[in-house]
């Protein structure tokens, strides 16, 4: 596997901002301006015809086309997407991605360390999130589960590619997915926020697009969206060529 670098991309809006944020992730990216950046059906056409491996979006506070704006891009959108919050410099000395104990979370993870190696990164969060209402309220079987949930974590990572990167699990029990990974970016100072939008094996209500909303619209850091799970074969190529070239260990 070799690392994976973001050379074609599309910045939206920011002006200097998002040059900035590119070269963050490449030395010598090649950069293209979509031609309406309030136009989400001009950005995604823009990032096909150009065949961008990337957008890179910098909001307009206060723009009332902005939650629909962001739904389509996260959603619809042929590549992955960061979008980064007014003030927030995107940064890979410290990400965080979400964790999820299932093949396409291995993929998620193996992408993250792929970028944080390509960056010269220090180090990458790994959050895990493990909430029960009913578990709790009973301390004792909370606590046993707690032990369990990062026994579970440590074989994970042990069977994950990291591409040497120094990767720190963190297991959270909040009721909202969102709200824990918010949390963790705050209190460990995180400059990039890594998710995929796409569902997993766990319960619906715990990661679905209205959490993924939640961590796009409320994170104070950049926020980058994978793609892993679109249907874009272009992307997908990208990922076999780049990323994932050998065969991934059997997760369950």
């Amino acid at each position: 596997m070799e690392p994976l670098r973001f050379t074609r991309i599309l910045a939206v809006g920011g002006g200097t901002h998002t040059a900035l944020a590119a070269a963050s992730l490449c030395a010598d990216p090649e950069i293209t301006r979509a031609g309406d950046p309030s136009c989400a059906d001009s950005v995604l056409d823009a990032a096909v015809r150009h065949r961008c491996e990337l957008i890179l979006a910098r909001p307009r506070a206060g723009a009332k086309f902005a939650r629909d704006w962001l739904r389509r891009l996260l959603f619809e959108s042929p590549c992955p997407v960061c979008v980064i919050p007014g003030g927030a410099t995107l940064s890979l000395d410290r990400a965080l991605v979400r964790l999820s104990l299932t093949p396409r979370g291995s993929r998620l993870l193996s992408l993250a360390a792929s970028l944080v190696r390509t960056a010269g990164g220090e180090e990458l969060l790994a959050v895990h999130n493990s909430f029960d209402y009913d578990v709790d309220e009973q301390p004792d079987l909370s606590e046993r589960l707690r032990t369990r949930d990062e026994l579970a974590i440590y074989r994970f990572l042990a069977r994950a590619h990291l591409f040497g990167v120094n990767v720190s699990p963190i297991r959270e029990a909040r009721p909202g997915e969102a709200q824990a990974l918010l949390g963790v970016a705050r209190r460990r100072g995180a400059g990039l926020l890594i998710v995929d939008p796409g569902g997993d094996d766990g319960p619906v209500w715990q990661w679905n697009r209205r959490e993924v909303l939640k961590v796009a619209t409320h994170s104070e850091v950049p926020v980058l969206s994978t793609g892993l799970s679109n249907d874009d074969r272009t992307w997908r190529r990208v990922l076999r060529e780049r990323v994932f070239t050998e065969h991934e260990p059997k997760f369950g």
